[in-house]
């Protein structure tokens, strides 16, 4: 053998030479551009055939026996000669343009030392009596996955057949194949040679075989450095029938082909084209080679030993000649062209491959990779996918609230939660991933991401005194320090005072957009205003509790504060006091004569209306009877805030007064005639 020194690295042995045929192999350096190179093997002589002069004596023997046995006729043979089509075919699912080269021919020349096939070129070694037909690319890949099968070319009966010898030999050896021997109607045969094991037909010896029939599995048994089929066909019962099916001017054992369809002794064109992680590994023989082809893949992208976002493009040549041009393009799945480029062949081979380096689009979908040369044209689709995740809100959520997450459109979703739908709902921190796989098989890895969750701030309202008291009193809420206040009563700020009843809600917003609320509930008393006062004798009891203020007249008793008074004046009486509540009320009013018999000479029944009340800016009311009166107002402690002369003109005329200036607290407006007087209490508030 002889070789072309290359660096280790980058040297890809796509095929073994094989003891008993010729390859030619191209080595390449794997980087943006394609180099070339060749290694051929030369060590198959004849002295080292395929088959021994010694195993072709024992192969005529045993069929001669075997033919005894099951009772086959010599001299019936049909008149009609056998035609052979090709002994080979892919497996059902192997997609490659092709998968076989004719690596030697029958030799035509009887000189020893010298070789000659049909064409008179040289494709073939000397004493060589078959065709051997090599499967490429990767023939071990090929022999593992049982991706060429032999098939009968011609019908016939099986007359030998030797199976379960080993199947990965690299070398020149003493080592059994595994074969069959058919012989057809005409009493021609041909040999099997170099199948894998134990992957013949369950058929025995006697049993026929229809044409195109599975006979096995292309091997490397027997004395074989590489998988192959050696294909020899005898026209009688011994090896010196033997024949070339090839018709050509160098052909001195037949006049004309026996192949049904001869093909061409030169079959330029692409075997397979394929779209790669990164390199072809061809480990040394019979180990298998690693193709790292591929049809998926996963944006973001990292081949091994490749720029970001690069893969590998090959292409597989059978027959390269030079001066041919290779034409390449990468199609977009609406046909348009991705990216192109051109390779000229500067050397010819038998079989070779080269390789580029090429950026993958980053736009998912099924993308095409095309090769034409001579006239043939191979192709090869890949798919990029990419899992994304797109989330409906920021990732950073406040504890106690969720988001959504959802994946880009595909077939079949796996979140790293287990969940198997396109949308999930997640309210933990963590980073989420998913694994999505395309109505093409293809799978993406997306990126994570990341969901923080805040704390919800802490929240309470802190009122500044009871929370429930009279009206006219108030009371302060206040909050914790935030961003942003909310109270259910529409104010924003951080405290806020309130004299009426009610639940208080607040809701706080923190540095981080969390909210949080809280409650309270604030109760206010009504003052039990109009309890009558009870007299009795020359007593006069006050309906509340102490202190009780008597006022006569509209003024303050000074030194009447108990719960009984004597009347020792007559005059018109009311009286304030705290009631059941403790709230501050106002009674009803009466006139009383203070005489021996102390009798009440009228009860006030007059109404005076006030509101609003509590009262802010204005205060409005209303009597219903017309007249002159003195208006005033007072506080707690009969002191005169305000006195008015008044005319009330019309009955239930809406009259005002203005509080502007005035202290909040509790009050009494009277109306004043030299007959009555008529209070009503009220309340001012800011």
């Amino acid at each position: 053998m002889h070789a072309k020194s290359f660096r280790t690295i980058t040297l890809l042995q796509l095929v073994i030479i094989l003891s008993c045929w010729s390859v030619d192999i191209i080595a390449q350096n794997l980087d943006l551009i394609s180099k070339g190179g060749e290694i051929i093997d030369g060590s198959n002589n004849k002295l080292n055939p395929c088959i021994s002069e010694q195993l072709y004596k024992q192969i005529e023997m045993q069929c001669f026996e075997n033919i005894k046995k099951i009772g086959l006729d010599f001299n019936n043979k049909s008149a009609i000669k056998t035609t052979l089509s090709w002994p080979l075919k892919p497996k059902t699912g192997l997609d490659d343009c092709s998968y076989y080269i004719v690596s030697a021919h029958v030799d035509h020349n009887a000189t020893s030392g010298t070789f000659t096939d049909f064409t008179c070129g040289t494709k073939t070694y000397d004493g060589h009596r078959g065709t051997d037909i090599a499967i490429f690319p990767f023939p071990f890949y090929k022999l593992d996955h049982d991706e060429v099968e032999v098939i009968a070319a011609a019908p016939g009966t099986i007359i030998d057949k030797v199976d379960g010898n080993f199947d990965k030999n690299c070398g020149s050896n003493n080592l059994k194949a595994n074969y069959l021997v058919i012989q057809h109607a005409d009493g021609s045969r041909v040999l099997y040679f170099h199948m894998k094991k134990n992957s013949l037909t369950a058929k025995t010896i006697g049993q026929s075989v229809v044409e195109g029939e599975y006979l096995g599995v292309v091997g490397s048994s027997g004395n074989s450095s590489g998988p192959h089929l050696h294909f020899e066909v005898w026209s009688g019962s011994t090896v010196s029938t033997y024949i070339d099916p090839y018709a050509g001017t160098c052909n001195l054992l037949n006049n004309t082909s026996w192949w049904v369809d001869q093909k061409p002794y030169t079959e330029t064109a692409v075997v397979k084209a394929s779209v790669n992680t990164t390199d072809v590994v061809v480990p040394a023989c019979p180990a298998t080679e690693t193709t790292n082809e591929t049809e998926c893949f996963s944006i973001p992208f990292q081949g091994a030993g490749l720029p970001a976002g690069f893969a590998k493009f090959y292409v597989f040549l059978r027959n390269e000649t030079q001066g041919l041009t290779a034409n390449l393009n990468i199609l977009n799945p609406d046909g348009s062209v991705f990216t192109s480029w051109n390779y000229t062949s500067t050397t010819s081979y038998k079989q070779s491959y080269r390789s580029w380096s090429k950026s993958l689009p980053s736009i998912p979908g099924t993308y095409t990779f095309n090769a034409s040369y001579n006239g043939t044209s191979c192709s090869k689709k890949f798919n990029i996918v990419q899992a994304l995740i797109t989330a409906n809100a920021p990732a950073t959520i406040c504890e106690g609230s969720s988001l959504q997450l959802s994946a880009n459109e595909a077939k079949i979703y796996l979140w790293s939660t287990g969940d198997t739908s396109q949308i999930i709902t997640v309210s933990k921190a963590g980073d989420y991933k998913v694994t999505i796989t395309n109505i093409k098989g293809c799978t993406s890895v997306s990126e994570p991401i990341k969901v923080n969750v805040n704390p919800l701030p802490i929240v309470k309202i802190t009122p500044n005194g009871p929370t429930t008291f009279c009206q006219g009193e108030m009371v302060e809420l206040a909050s914790e320090t935030a961003n942003a206040y909310a109270w259910s009563n529409g104010l924003t700020s951080k405290k806020i005072v309130v004299s009426n009843a009610g639940v208080f809600k607040l809701t706080i917003t923190d540095q981080n957009g969390c909210n949080a609320s809280d409650s309270i509930i604030v109760n206010m008393n009504i003052p039990q205003n109009g309890l009558k006062i009870i007299e009795k004798k020359d007593s006069l009891f006050s309906p509340y509790g102490e202190p009780s203020y008597w006022f006569l007249d509209g003024t303050p008793t000074a030194i009447d504060t108990g719960k009984i008074i004597m009347c020792s004046q007559s005059g018109i009486y009311f009286v304030t006091g705290p009631d059941i509540n403790n709230c501050l009320a106002i009674s009803d009013t009466i006139d009383i004569k203070c005489n021996s018999t102390f009798t009440i000479n009228s009860e006030i029944t007059d109404k005076l209306w006030v509101y609003p009340n509590p009262a802010n800016k204005n205060l409005y009311f209303k009597h219903a009877d017309i007249g002159e009166y003195i208006l005033m107002v007072t506080d707690l402690f009969g002191r005169v805030i305000l006195s008015n002369k008044i005319s009330i003109e019309h009955a239930e005329n809406e009259n005002s007064i203005t509080l502007k200036g005035l202290p909040d607290g509790v009050y009494f407006l009277q109306l004043r005639t030299s007959s009555k007087i008529l209070v009503s209490k009220f309340i001012k508030t800011s």
